[in-house]
């Protein structure tokens, strides 16, 4: 990749290189880049790219960004697919309004450059693999595909800004990883109360949230628990359900 007088690239499971576009003298190293699946992608003075991780059956997506100044490693956060059959995520597109579109097979996510806006569940299918050569923007359209089906949406719709209606807005939750540790983001269109539990694969209760939660993003700290798959179970709003989670300690 050619981003801001650099070429930017890396061999396969080596180190993430930028080196001087004029004269190919190193510029930075990042070791913590690993490998990737997808092509890289520059704006607003960061790399973002991501790459497929398995646990158990599930493929989930970690989703990376560094800084294009001097390499150092941001932040990253885990995309998991809409459903567990499904695959990683493509390329990424970045449109004009700093908002990152980042398809996950059955799913696309949207990020506001540093924190998740909302996703979209794409029409049912029993697709595993996405299409490399998606997604795309074209002429005010956000356009992907995969093995079964193309969809074409305009742009500036996607999001419904309604309030009070069935939109995309309503509710999400996903884990991200902090300095601080691990935490759960939840988005919420309105101040509701919420009830959140956390289930081991074996079905213990591990941890347990209540409590009334302020409109927008909202950041819940999580307890140290063991490197596993987890089941959340939660309650807020008109919604109810359970999502399956990644959890990484760190430490």
């Amino acid at each position: 990749m050619a981003y801001e007088d650099k070429v930017i690239f890396s061999p396969f499971f080596d180190p993430l290189y930028a080196l001087d576009s004029q004269t190919g003298g190193l510029v930075w190293t990042n070791w913590e880049y690993g490998s990737s699946n997808v092509p890289l992608n520059g704006g607003y003075s960061k790399i973002f790219w991501g790459h497929g991780l398995y646990v158990g059956d599930t493929m989930f997506t970690i989703f990376k960004v560094v800084s294009s100044i001097n390499g150092e490693f941001l932040w990253d956060t885990l995309l998991p697919p809409a459903d567990t059959n499904q695959g990683r995520m493509t390329g990424i597109v970045i449109s004009q309004d700093t908002i990152l579109w980042i398809p996950n097979c059955g799913r696309i996510y949207a990020f506001k450059i540093d924190s998740i806006i909302y996703y979209l569940d794409l029409p049912q299918s029993l697709a595993q693999f996405p299409n490399g050569q998606f997604p795309i923007a074209y002429r005010n359209k956000l356009i992907f595909a995969h093995e079964d089906f193309l969809v074409v949406y305009a742009a500036d719709t996607v999001m419904d800004t309604s309030e009070n209606g069935d939109t995309l807005l309503n509710f999400a939750v996903y884990p991200v990883y902090t300095e601080l540790g691990n935490a759960l983001k939840i988005i919420l269109p309105f101040e509701d109360y919420i009830s959140l539990s956390l289930y081991s694969i074996a079905g213990r209760k591990v941890w347990e949230y209540r409590a009334f939660m302020e409109k927008g993003e909202n950041l819940i700290y999580l307890p140290d628990l063991a490197s596993s798959i987890y089941f959340l179970k939660y309650k807020v709003l008109k919604h109810s359900g359970v999502k399956k989670i990644l959890y990484l300690n760190r430490k």
